[in-house]
């Protein structure tokens, strides 16, 4: 049975996570996932217009852990105890770290373009409503939360090409969680 072009995308971000972004080829990921390229190439385009696909699929359930994250508490009403939890859980969720890994990979990619003031604007644009309920920066004044938002996405983007470099998933988490409570003032 032909799979769906959902199933292709869930089986491309498996093998996106298992090889990399740069060992990613369009044969390669379809001997994975049981079907063709050129079904890959007919629902996704170029391996590039996949690969744009993966990295959209992951971001978009990044943000929906966070959006998660904060629907279950207020974040500025948690203590360090409750941030300690929610960054072991993370720490304990291999699945979520190999997206972290992936959406790191995503991000050298993407720092090796000739021109990513558009796509990073873009990325800024996508997280700030996202994180500006996760560190609770809806009271500021826009200038302010705006230059909020884009360190936090900074950061990030930094903390995950450490995660990329080293695969240290325990520096990765504790640098996170610092970085949470800086911004949280605990």
């Amino acid at each position: 049975m032909a799979l769906s072009r959902d199933e292709m995308l869930r089986g491309a971000i498996e093998y996106a996570a298992e090889t990399g972004l740069t060992n990613f080829s369009l044969r390669g990921c379809a001997a994975a996932i049981g079907t063709s390229h050129r079904m890959l190439g007919y629902h996704f385009g170029t391996k590039n217009e996949l690969i744009d696909a993966v990295v959209d699929a992951v971001s978009q359930r990044e943000r929906a852990v966070i959006d998660a994250f904060v629907a279950d508490k207020s974040v500025t009403e948690m203590t360090s105890e409750d941030i300690d939890a929610a960054f072991a859980g993370l720490l304990a969720d291999e699945e979520q770290l190999r997206m972290v890994g992936l959406l790191g990979e995503a991000t050298h990619r993407l720092g090796k373009c000739a021109d990513t003031t558009p796509t990073y604007e873009a990325l800024v644009q996508l997280w700030s409503p996202h994180l500006t309920a996760l560190l609770g920066l809806g009271d500021l004044p826009d200038e302010r939360r705006e230059a909020r938002v884009r360190l936090a996405v900074a950061v990030q983007v930094g903390l995950s090409m450490d995660y990329v470099g080293t695969r240290d998933a325990q520096a990765y988490i504790s640098a996170s969680r610092e970085w949470v409570r800086l911004n949280l003032g605990k």
